[in-house]
C-alpha cells in the first residue's frame, strides 16, 4: 500500500514538474485576488451537513450511502489530495467517483486522474487529481473534490447504537492540496481546515409495551368471586420477548386471593413451541407472578414468530372479605427491577404500568330501621313500644348474626322491656325449631339498649337456609318519665351485621325521633258553668287563668333556649268568643309581642296556634272581644223578677201598717176631740 501510495504521488509530482521544466505552458493571468481560506469538509449530501445517521427500521446491514468531499473557498486550486479514513467495521468503501471541482474546465486545460486507492482491511480511501500545465489553476466557494459510496457492513446491538467519524488524515501520504502550479502546499489541520462526518447507527426502540390491569375499575356489589386480568399492551416482535414478570399489589383487608391462571398470550401457538413455564407465588398483600417461553432442546427459541400484540398474561380470582363500602387500588411493579426480558437476557424498555382500581359497593344493602319513624307521647307514664326492623335482606349475604345499639336519652324515658322479635327465628335449619333456632341478648344501659340475635346451625355447624326479606328484629318497651320540652334520637349505632365466616356486611339505617307533645286539660269554672280549655305543646304550659272583667287567658310556657316550640290551644265557644267575627279578632301576646295566630274553629270551640322563640319563661295572654257575663240574661231576669216581687210584697205590708197606724192615730184623734 505505501507503494501505491508514493507511486500516486509521484505520479502528480513528475506531471507538475515536467510541465514546469518543459515550459511548455505559459500562466496567462494571475491569480484572482479571492482570498485563499480553504477547508475540507465530509458532507451528507441528503441532509446538507455532516451527520449519517441512519436507523435500524429503515436502513438494513448492506445498504449504502454516499457521501461528498467538498472543498471551500478556494482560489487557484491545481493540486489535490485526501486520504479519507473511516471504520472499517461500521463501512466499507464501495466505490468513488469525482466531483466537480475540475468540471467544465477551459478549453485546452487538462487534469491529471487517478484511480482511487481503497483499503478496506485498514479503513481508509486514498485519491487525488491535478491540473496539467502552466495553468493558474480554479477559484471558487464550493465544490465536490469527489464523493464516496459507502456500504453498511454492522447492525447496531440491539437497545443500542454504532458510532464513528469520518475524517482527513495530514502527514506523509496525506492530505494537501497545491494553489497553482507553483504555488505553496497546504498539507497540515492548521493550513487546511477539516470539517469530520459524523456516522451514527442506531438500533431503533420498537414502541415500548407495558403492562395493564383490567377491568381498569373493578366495581363489586355482592360477596361472589371476581377476577382481575394482567395485560400486556403494545408488544412488537422486534423485542423478541421470552419471559415477562411483576408483582400485583393488593389491599389484603379487604380481598382475599382464590387462584391464579396463566392467560392464554404466552401459550400462543405462534410462538409456544415447546411449553410454557408459569410461576406463580402469593404473598399476605402481594402476587409475583412470571411466565416463560421454553426453548427447544438446545437452549435457543427457533420459531418464526416472537410474541407481539396485546393480550392476557394472567387471570387472578379474588374474593371479598367483607362486605362494607370500600375501595383501593392495584398496583403492578417489576419484580427484580424487570417486566420483560428478550432471548439474549436483556431488559426490555416499558412504558409505566397502568393500575386498576377495586371498589365494593352493595347492589341490595340491608335496611335497619326504628318503627315508628317518630314516636310522641302526651303524658308522663305513657307505655309505647318501638320496633327495630331489617328489610330488604338478601340471602346472598348469609346473614346469621346482628348486633346493634339503640341510642336514647333516659332524661325523658325509661326502657321497662326488651323482647325478641320473630324475624330471625322464622328461618330455622333442622331439627332446630322458631323456639330454639336463635340465641337473644340484650343489655339495658342509661344510654343506650345492646341487642345481640344469632342464628344458630344445626349440629354439624352448617345452615339450610338463610334470613332474607323484611321482618321485627327486637322490640324495645319505653316508659315516658318527663314533661315537655322532652325530645332525643332513636339512634341505631355500632351495628354488626356477620356472615357465617364473620365478614361484616354492609347496612343502610333510618333511626326514629322521640318527643314529648304534651295535652293538658285546664278547668275552667264560671258558676254555675264549668269548661275545659285544652292545651297541646312540645313546651312546658302552666295552668291558665281566666280574668272574665277583662276577657283573657293568661299562662306561661318555657321550652329549650333558641329551639322553637308550639302551642295550640283549644278554647270553647261558650267561654269565649269573637263578638263581630268579620272585624274582631283574637289578640295573643308573647311576652308583651303580638303574634298572629293560626285560627280554625267549628261548631263548640275555636283552636288557636302559634310558635314560641324560647329565651327564657314566656308570659301569653289571650284576649278577645266575646265572654262569657257574670250573670247572664236569664238569670238577671230571674231576679229582677224575684227582686221586683219581693219589692210589691214588702210595699202592700208597709202600706197595711201605714194604714193601721192612720186608723189608729185617726181614732186617737177623735176621741181626744
Amino acid at each position: 500500500m505505501k507503494k501505491e501510495i508514493r507511486n500516486f504521488i509521484g505520479t502528480s509530482m513528475l506531471l507538475i514538474l515536467a510541465v514546469n521544466v518543459m515550459g511548455m505552458l505559459i500562466i496567462t493571468r494571475p491569480a484572482s485576488g479571492f482570498t485563499c481560506n480553504e477547508s475540507l469538509h465530509i458532507i451528507n449530501p441528503a441532509t446538507g451537513d455532516g451527520e449519517f445517521k441512519f436507523w435500524s427500521n429503515v436502513t438494513k446491514l448492506g445498504d449504502t450511502f454516499w457521501a461528498n468531499i467538498v472543498i471551500k473557498n478556494f482560489d487557484g486550486l491545481y493540486t489535490w489530495q485526501v486520504r479519507l479514513l473511516f471504520n472499517p467495521e461500521h463501512v466499507n468503501v464501495e466505490a468513488a467517483e469525482y466531483g466537480n471541482i475540475f468540471a467544465n474546465l477551459p478549453r485546452g486545460w487538462q487534469t491529471s486522474p487517478t484511480t482511487p486507492v481503497i483499503d478496506n482491511d485498514a479503513g481508509y480511501l486514498l485519491w487525488g487529481n491535478s491540473l496539467v500545465g502552466n495553468v493558474y489553476g480554479v477559484n471558487g466557494t464550493e465544490a465536490t473534490l469527489f464523493r464516496v459510496q459507502f456500504k453498511i457492513m454492522k447492525e447496531p446491538p440491539r437497545y443500542g447504537q454504532l458510532e464513528s467519524y469520518f475524517t482527513f488524515y495530514f502527514g506523509t501520504g496525506g492530505t494537501f492540496i497545491q494553489d497553482g502550479p507553483t504555488g505553496n502546499y497546504k498539507q497540515t489541520p492548521t493550513e487546511l481546515p477539516t470539517t469530520p462526518g459524523h456516522y451514527l447507527y442506531e438500533w431503533v426502540l420498537p414502541l415500548k409495551p407495558w403492562l395493564e390491569v383490567y377491568p381498569a375499575q373493578t366495581i363489586v356489589g355482592n360477596k361472589e368471586e371476581f377476577n382481575v386480568s394482567i395485560y400486556v399492551k403494545q408488544l412488537s416482535e422486534e423485542w423478541r420477548l421470552f419471559a415477562v414478570q411483576l408483582m400485583l399489589f393488593y389491599d389484603a383487608t379487604l380481598l382475599e386471593v382464590m387462584d391464579v391462571t396463566e392467560g392464554p398470550f404466552m401459550q400462543d401457538p405462534r410462538w409456544n413451541l415447546y411449553g410454557t413455564y408459569p410461576i406463580v407465588h402469593i404473598e399476605d398483600n402481594c402476587i409475583i407472578m412470571g411466565d416463560m417461553i421454553l426453548p427447544n432442546a438446545t437452549g435457543y427459541w427457533d420459531q418464526e414468530e416472537f410474541p407481539n400484540g396485546d393480550g392476557e398474561l394472567f387471570i387472578i380470582t379474588f374474593r371479598p372479605i367483607h362486605y362494607l363500602p370500600a375501595s383501593a387500588e392495584f398496583t403492578i411493579e417489576p419484580l427484580n427491577n424487570k417486566f420483560f426480558i428478550d432471548v439474549d437476557n436483556n431488559v426490555i424498555p416499558h412504558d409505566p404500568p397502568v393500575s386498576g382500581t377495586y371498589e365494593f359497593a352493595p347492589v341490595s344493602a340491608p335496611l335497619l330501621a326504628v318503627q315508628p319513624a317518630e314516636c310522641i307521647a302526651s303524658h308522663i307514664g305513657e307505655i309505647f313500644n318501638v320496633d327495630l326492623t331489617i328489610d330488604n335482606l338478601d340471602a346472598q349475604w348469609e346473614v346469621v348474626n346482628t348486633e346493634l345499639k339503640l341510642r336514647y336519652n333516659s332524661s325523658y324515658l325509661e326502657v321497662i322491656d326488651v323482647a325478641e322479635g320473630p324475624f330471625m327465628a322464622s328461618f330455622p335449619t333442622p331439627p332446630n325449631t322458631p323456639e330454639n333456632c336463635t340465641e337473644f341478648e340484650y343489655e339495658i344501659t342509661e344510654t343506650y339498649v345492646h341487642i345481640s340475635i344469632k342464628l344458630l346451625p344445626n349440629a354439624t355447624g352448617h345452615w339450610a337456609v338463610f334470613p332474607h326479606g323484611a321482618g321485627t328484629l327486637a322490640t324495645i318497651t319505653f316508659n315516658v318519665t318527663s314533661r315537655p320540652p322532652a325530645f332525643c334520637n332513636l339512634q341505631i349505632e355500632d351495628v354488626k351485621i356477620t356472615d357465617t365466616e364473620g365478614r361484616e356486611i354492609h347496612y343502610d339505617k333510618e333511626d326514629g325521633y322521640y318527643r314529648m307533645i304534651e295535652v293538658l286539660n285546664h278547668v275552667v269554672s264560671v258558676p254555675p258553668h264549668t269548661f275545659t280549655v285544652q292545651t297541646v305543646s312540645d313546651a312546658l304550659v302552666s295552668p291558665i287563668v281566666f280574668n272574665q272583667r277583662l276577657r283573657f287567658i293568661y299562662f306561661n310556657v318555657s321550652g329549650i333556649s333558641r329551639v322553637p316550640g308550639f302551642v295550640n290551644i283549644t278554647i270553647p265557644n261558650g267561654l269565649m268568643w269573637l263578638e263581630n267575627p268579620t272585624i274582631d279578632e283574637w289578640f295573643v301576646l308573647v311576652d308583651g309581642v303580638r303574634v298572629t295566630p293560626e285560627v280554625s274553629s267549628n261548631e263548640t270551640h275555636t283552636i288557636l296556634h302559634f310558635t314560641v322563640e324560647f329565651a327564657s319563661i314566656k308570659h301569653v295572654y289571650i284576649f278577645t272581644t266575646g265572654v262569657i257575663p257574670e250573670f247572664p240574661s236569664i238569670f238577671l231576669l230571674a231576679a229582677l223578677l224575684t227582686i221586683t216581687s219581693a219589692a210589691l210584697i214588702i210595699l202592700r205590708s208597709r202600706q197595711k201598717t201605714m194604714s193601721r197606724k192612720l186608723l189608729n192615730a185617726n181614732a186617737k184623734f177623735r176621741k181626744n176631740f
